[in-house]
């Protein structure tokens, strides 16, 4: 046996309460840590590693869309400058509206990029966030289809924000705020239907003012281009109106983890996006 083992065994076979706690303050060290980065609800996503090497092929996305004239173009996503409009807008979403405070919903397809980023910077993605699919509002009908609205929640948001503390964020693309604010009023039905005290509150993502709140889009392209259908091919749900759509015709679609998965690519390597994300105070 080396000698410096020998020292070792027989320090610890002298002082084996001094041993015994030493290890045990270095479990409750190392335990406290783990401790206080689970209590966080927002974790960076960087690696140093990955920083140093180039993008892998999977991070630059395109897929088949239909534009202004209604012709079928490829789109490229995720390029540098979509990356940086689709971080700079989520990244202010979360300032604004902490998730200590806030559990976000991003509403329908439009927000694809802004959920996957908030998926992708959640320590618990089910605990920050969730979509739920919900299209047609802008000009279909809620009235008359409130008993489908509310099986539509039941499934979609999680038990324990109906009972918490949290606000309910409602995020979405929008060009007037009407459609939110329809959106806002049955979610608010529905909390007052199930006993829920919780707040509905809500956002938009526009380029003009409106009269709710919301994140100016401007000098962000690919945050103005989110409500013409560009995220079709990426988002997490098939098109889905309720009370219209039959239920059985509602699938998740796994080339939302393909897109999420790359926008992560893009995500690891942004030391600014590293840097906002610890200092914030959860």
């Amino acid at each position: 046996m080396h000698v410096a083992q020998l020292k070792r065994v027989r320090l610890h076979d002298r002082f084996p309460v001094l041993s015994a706690c030493a290890l045990a303050l270095g479990l409750l060290a190392s335990s406290g840590a783990r401790a206080g980065q689970a209590g966080k609800r927002l974790v960076s996503p960087y690696q140093a590693a990955k920083a140093r090497t180039p993008l892998t092929p999977g991070a630059l996305l395109t897929a088949n869309v239909t534009d202004k004239k209604n012709r079928v173009i490829a789109r490229q996503f995720l390029t540098q400058q979509q990356y940086t409009d689709i971080r700079d807008g989520a990244m202010e979403l979360v300032k604004r509206f902490p998730p200590s405070k806030y559990f976000y919903v991003p509403v329908g397809r439009s927000p694809t990029g802004i959920a996957a980023f908030l998926e992708n910077i959640a320590a618990d993605p089910a605990d920050v966030a969730t979509t739920v699919p919900a299209s047609g509002l802008r000009n279909g009908q809620i009235a008359g289809h409130e008993a489908a609205w509310y099986e539509h929640l039941d499934h979609f948001l999680p038990k324990g924000v109906l009972t918490g503390q949290r606000h309910i964020l409602l995020i979405d693309r929008s060009t007037t705020g009407a459609t939110l604010q329809k959106t806002q009023q049955i979610f608010q039905q529905y909390l007052a239907a199930r006993g829920s005290n919780v707040q509905v509150d809500i956002i938009a993502f526009s380029r003009r003012q409106v009269p709710i709140p919301y994140i100016d889009v401007n000098g962000k392209q690919e945050l103005i281009e989110m409500n013409r259908d560009n995220y079709v091919p990426w988002a997490e749900w098939t098109k889905y109106e309720v009370g219209v759509t039959p239920k059985t015709a509602l699938q998740r679609m796994p080339a939302y983890q393909t897109f999420k998965n790359a926008l992560r690519e893009r995500m690891a390597r942004d030391a600014e996006l590293h840097g906002q994300i610890e200092q914030m105070p959860e």
